[in-house]
């Protein structure tokens, strides 16, 4: 789990202090490499739920909620790892129908997405699984595609660079410097 892999990064950080953390080269890479999987996997799911519209029960056993749930176990606020605001160009994903635009009104920044995908996520699930309703795919698949394109959006200010996970040495590396 990325959460038990993560853990002794978090800790190290919260000694560092809550006003220098930002600032810190390891939570800099671990806040890109958690908005990294994120994106990947709003991009598969979009994809998925755009191509398997008509097959909501088999979108349903398909879609990938692993960095979704991830996110919302670790001991960092949500907000430190999604900060930005959303886009127009984010926003505009809902403007076509007019449901679509209302319910994404309070969805201001990347935390209040991740937490409006992940709710929308789980209800549908829910739903298929219990055979109740047949929901609108179309709004998950606009939050999918919103979460990927502000993901991808913002991280262009990292220079292009990704990273897709933290090897073992920065780990012990950052272990050191926190001991010392």
């Amino acid at each position: 789990m990325l959460f038990d892999f993560l853990s002794p990064v978090i800790a190290g950080l919260f000694k560092i202090g809550m006003d220098k953390w930002k600032d810190d080269t390891t939570f800099k890479t671990l806040r890109l490499a958690i908005r990294d999987r994120l994106r990947r996997e709003a991009r598969l799911n979009a994809e998925l739920l755009r191509n398997l519209r008509t097959k909501e029960i088999v979108a349903s056993e398909l879609l990938s909620t692993k960095a979704l749930e991830e996110i919302f176990q670790m001991p960092i606020p949500v907000v430190n790892i999604l900060d930005k605001e959303l886009s127009d160009d984010v926003k505009s994903i809902f403007d076509k129908n007019k449901q679509h635009k209302k319910w994404a009104e309070n969805i201001k920044t990347e935390s209040d997405l991740v937490e409006r995908l992940w709710q929308r996520t789980r209800m549908f699930q829910i739903r298929m699984e219990s055979r109740t309703g047949k929901p609108d795919t179309s709004y998950l698949q606009k939050l999918n595609a919103a979460m990927a394109m502000t993901l991808a959006e913002k991280d262009k200010e990292n220079k292009g660079v990704r990273s897709s996970f933290l090897t073992n040495n920065m780990i012990k590396d950052y272990k050191i410097r926190i001991t010392l």
